[in-house]
């Protein structure tokens, strides 16, 4: 019973020195009246189209109209842009209904997106790490 007490509190030490690793700064707010979906990838500055590798199981985040949701990073922000200097955090809005209408693949592929944010560090900071989809991007 020891031992098994002694696991348990070794491993929810560990299991919160994981979670107390992931970045949560950054905030992205829908400001628009409807539901929009987003994917946020890290790519290199050259590179503006979108990863569509497994496109079609891909499941895209979503914010609904006037709301937020917190982009969680598993690394700090500023330690990856600084190992990273030629990336960029680009985020890809897409309409709810263009998702329904043509599929993931296709949005991705064709890039049939509202808007894309291609965001350095420095940006990311300038923007108090919050990025605003309004209606009129």
């Amino acid at each position: 019973m020891r031992r098994l007490i002694s696991l348990l509190i070794i491993t929810m030490s560990m299991s919160s020195c994981f979670l107390s690793d992931w970045d949560v700064r950054l905030v992205l707010m829908n400001k628009t009246n409807h539901k929009i979906r987003y994917i946020e990838q890290l790519k290199n500055k050259k590179d503006f189209i979108p990863n569509s590798i497994n496109c079609e199981i891909d499941e895209l985040n979503y914010i609904n109209s006037n709301d937020k949701k917190i982009i969680r990073f598993h690394n700090k922000w500023d330690v990856y842009f600084k190992n990273h200097p030629n990336e960029l955090l680009r985020i890809y809005i897409i309409d709810e209904d263009s998702l329904m209408k043509y599929g993931t693949c296709k949005i991705l592929k064709q890039q049939i997106f509202l808007n894309r944010y291609d965001l350095t560090y420095e940006d990311l900071v300038k923007l108090n790490w919050r990025v605003v989809c309004n209606e009129k991007d």
